[in-house]
């Protein structure tokens, strides 16, 4: 199912946030498909001192917010 963008955004914005405070790699354990994935991974790239990537588990998706 499709998410807000603004929903997606905002997980983002909390996973970076995470990832820079604690210094470890955070994954969102969401499915999402391309569509809000791209979402998420451009919300990361906006943010300094994080980066993101997707990970592939059991054939899904998943996306993990990197700091550094």
């Amino acid at each position: 199912g499709r998410h807000p963008p603004e929903k997606l955004e905002a997980l983002a914005r909390r996973a970076a946030e995470k990832a820079r405070d604690t210094g470890k790699t955070i994954t969102i354990n969401l499915e999402l498909n391309s569509f809000d994935r791209r979402i998420v991974h451009l919300a990361v790239a906006e943010i300094d001192g994080v980066s993101s990537r997707s990970e592939e588990r059991d054939g899904k998706k998943f996306i993990q917010v990197i700091p550094g």
